[in-house]
């Protein structure tokens, strides 16, 4: 049985020693019995689009839906267009009747009944998706300003806030719904901010004019800042996976421009490994578990058999082994997987990769270079967050081809700080970077700088790339990019001399 397929089945058999408990929704549909009810089932109470589910009422009408949930959860159902929410709880039955007539005028019995008749005169979108084309984003078209907007969008969250409060000083509801609600409440309201801020900063991205001013600006900052980014009691709303979403897709990523796109290879998916180093940095707990899910499950949807889902899932794995997401994950995963294995044979033997122990003890450049004497090394100097130096990555391959055989040892040496360890490490596993790796101390980074500073003053721009001959003397301190192949592998061949 092959790596896969272990992994597979061990998440396979967690998932069955993980079922959830039942609630029920029954209902009846009046005036168009043959109408379909479809819904999106919760996982451990989170949002997630897995799928939609559908249940065909009987001849009268009637209908019944078992639900695995083993917490409160929201659910969201549909019937002829329109559009509903529920709040469900384990081993309850609820009931809904819908007059497909006038839907407008649904019921709802059981236990969470009044829950559910409030938040349902909460009127939602299903979606937004920044191109104003919803009646909500549409309907604040008419003075398309940052300083008129924003005051608006925080009037009608405010008005829903305050009548909430008015619901539960009038009701016992316990704190999970009561957290439920108020979190649908304020990421609905800045998922549409959101979406409006983005189809601003998208239209002047096209246009080159800066239609994205100062006010868009500040208002974008305030919306964000005003919500709690890492919000485990808010995962049970799709409007807090929208928020998150766009949060990074859009404010981080392209906003704060904390990815550049344009030197990553996207057919091999190395925006989706700075997609997940986005979600790590920002995310944490429950959240981090379930924004990684909805990130990995929806760049697999999209067929593109990027290679790096195979490595962002195995991490996902490994750090949430018994994730009630692993079950909807597989199936998308899979098919990547069996092309990534029908492929190996193709990829050659992977150089091994090797972390130098005790990184904290070296502490000048001549020392680690005493651990390869009698070798050829060849130097990178490199930071996760460095894009220049990632882009250089994809020659590696032709240098790997080259240095085979010959007595040269590749040592990367990495400026990343003590708090991204763990992206050094991920990114090494990414880009496949064989040879030793060293995340330099405080006092090698100091001593690297005196040696080779370009300014005298301790500057050093990255990558930078080093050659030291077999007897430990750099024969070049500022050596060619591997990009620059045939100019480095003719200092390579000096240097063997």
């Amino acid at each position: 049985m092959s790596k896969i397929s272990v992994l597979f089945f061990f998440i396979l058999f967690a998932q069955w020693t993980n079922l959830a408990a039942q609630a029920m929704l029954v209902g009846h549909v009046s005036n168009s019995p043959g109408l379909p009810i479809t819904y999106i089932s919760p996982v451990h109470g989170s949002f997630f689009l897995s799928g939609y589910t559908e249940a065909k009422p009987d001849a009268k009408g009637d209908f019944s839906i078992g639900l695995n949930v083993d917490t409160t959860a929201m659910i969201p159902f549909y019937c002829n267009k329109s559009f509903w929410r529920m709040i469900v709880s384990p081993n309850d039955k609820d009931s809904v009747f819908i007059d497909a007539n006038n839907p407008s005028e649904i019921q709802f019995f059981g236990k969470n009944a009044i829950v559910n008749r409030f938040f349902n005169t909460l009127k939602r979108e299903k979606y937004f998706s920044g191109y104003l084309d919803t009646p909500t984003e549409r309907s604040l078209l008419d003075d398309f300003s940052a300083n008129s907007i924003e005051p608006k969008i925080s009037k009608m969250r405010d008005a829903e806030l305050e009548s909430l409060r008015v619901f539960l000083g009038e009701n016992k509801i316990d704190d999970v719904c009561q957290k439920m609600m108020m979190n649908d409440i304020r990421y609905y309201y800045a998922s549409l901010f959101n979406a409006l801020a983005i189809n601003t900063y998208r239209e002047g991205l096209k246009t080159k004019n800066n239609i994205f001013d100062a006010a868009w600006v500040a208002a974008w900052e305030k919306t964000i800042a005003a919500e709690k980014i890492s919000n485990d009691d808010a995962l049970s709303s799709y409007w807090y996976h929208d928020f998150a979403d766009k949060y990074i897709d859009w404010y981080r990523a392209s906003f704060k421009k904390e990815i550049d796109v344009t030197s990553l290879d996207v057919k091999k998916g190395e925006n989706i490994f700075e997609m997940e180093q986005l979600i790590r940095t920002h995310f944490k707990g429950k959240a981090l578990e379930a924004i990684l899910a909805d990130m990995i499950h929806d760049e697999a949807l999209q067929e593109q058999y990027q290679p790096s889902l195979i490595s962002i899932f195995t991490r996902f794995n490994n750090d949430f082994p018994f994730s009630p997401y692993n079950r909807y994950l597989m199936p998308v995963i899979r098919p990547i997987a069996d092309k990534y294995d029908a492929k190996l044979e193709d990829l050659g033997q992977l150089e091994d990769i090797y972390l130098i122990d005790n990184p904290e003890t070296i502490a000048t450049f001549d020392h680690l270079m005493s651990m390869f004497k009698g070798k050829v090394v060849f130097i990178d100097l490199w930071a996760t967050w460095c894009a220049p130096c990632k882009d250089e990555f994809k020659y590696k391959g032709a240098l790997e081809k080259f240095c085979k055989g010959k007595d040269i040892e590749k040592v990367y040496i990495s400026i990343d700080k003590n708090d991204k360890d763990k992206s050094w490490q991920d990114a090494i596993s990414f880009y496949e970077l064989g040879g030793h790796h060293i995340r330099a101390s405080f006092d090698l980074i100091k001593d690297i700088r005196r040696r080779f500073s370009s300014d005298n003053e301790g500057g050093i721009s990255i990558p930078r790339y080093i050659i030291v001959n077999k007897e430990g003397k750099v024969t070049e301190g500022n050596a060619k990019r591997p990009s620059e192949k045939a100019g480095l592998y003719k200092q390579l061949e000096d240097a063997l001399k």
